[in-house]
């Protein structure tokens, strides 16, 4: 979605916030997080999309709190991106 072209139908886009909770009832699923060997700065579209498809394997609306670590000049250090995957509740 983010930085990669892949073969699979597109889905809707999943809600990526850095806030740590959303307007609606929802149910916390679990920590999701992606990790890579490249500086934070060459590689955030592709942390963001391998955090998508780990929330969408767990039937998650919304990654929530999403969070980045990482050096972005140190070439001898990796990245990760982290957050909570929350499904919504229906009324």
């Amino acid at each position: 979605m983010f930085g990669r072209k892949k073969e699979e139908p597109e889905q809707p886009p999943l809600l990526m916030a850095t806030v740590e909770t959303v307007p609606w009832a929802y149910e916390i699923l679990s920590v999701v997080q992606a990790t890579s060997r490249h500086r934070l700065r060459d590689c955030t579209y592709d942390l963001l999309d391998d955090l998508e498809a780990a929330a969408r394997e767990l039937g998650a609306d919304a990654v929530i709190g999403v969070r980045f670590e990482g050096d972005s000049t140190s070439l001898f250090t990796g990245s990760v991106a982290y957050g909570t995957a929350v499904r919504r509740l229906l009324a």
